[in-house]
């Protein structure tokens, strides 16, 4: 008597549908990732295969700050830094002096806020690194990762080198408070952004009046 295979073929297809499914479902899924995270992925990318720094290693700003052939637009140009803002927790909102009502709306709002990367109001003075003839503006520790935010709620990753700036070229323009909601997240340094920053020292330098 012949045995018949039908339904063993019929197992073996719909094993093969299923897992074709899952393929496809996993494959979108990656898509979906890549596409909402790309910045993030760019930004991965980017520290990972161009960040030509090490802890402890000299940062230089570039050439079109300082140089005297390609800085003649740039004159007095500070170079911010940047610090991290968080939004405040439910202690530290609790000791604002606000109503009661104005404390649970606040609190209500920080479910929406992220932690992001502002210009402090520290800089480093150009001015000063070429009256020393030194592009030098301090020495790196880590990267960074962070949020940079465009507009009211529109944010995207952006890599930012931790840096110890040298105090001779420091100083202090405009004090910019935290945003409101917010408050500087004191654990964490000064940043630069890493457009600004080179390996080299400048060989040239323009002439502070």
């Amino acid at each position: 008597m012949t045995i018949q295979q039908k339904p063993a073929k019929k197992s073996k297809l719909k094993t093969w549908v299923i897992a074709l499914i899952c393929l496809i479902v996993l494959a979108g899924g990656a898509f979906t990732w890549y596409w909402f995270n790309k910045p993030l992925f760019y930004a991965y990318y980017y520290n990972a295969f161009y960040n030509p720094f090490k802890p402890g290693d000299k940062m230089y700003v570039n050439e079109w700050m300082v140089d005297k052939n390609s800085a003649k637009d740039y004159s007095r140009y500070n170079l911010s830094l940047y610090r991290m803002v968080r939004p405040l927790n439910g202690d530290e909102v609790d000791q604002m002096n606000v109503s009661m009502a104005d404390k649970i709306l606040i609190k209500k709002d920080l479910s929406s806020k992220k932690s992001y990367m502002i210009e402090c109001g520290w800089a480093v003075s150009t001015d000063t690194l070429c009256k020393y003839k030194s592009a030098f503006v301090g020495t790196y520790s880590e990267s960074k990762i962070a949020n940079v935010k465009i507009g009211d709620n529109n944010y995207f990753n952006g890599v930012f080198f931790a840096v110890h700036p040298i105090r001779k070229a420091l100083i202090r323009e405009n004090f910019t408070e935290p945003p409101s909601g917010y408050a500087y997240d004191d654990t964490l340094p000064f940043y630069l952004g890493v457009r600004s920053v080179k390996r080299q020292d400048s060989k040239s330098f323009r002439e502070v009046k």
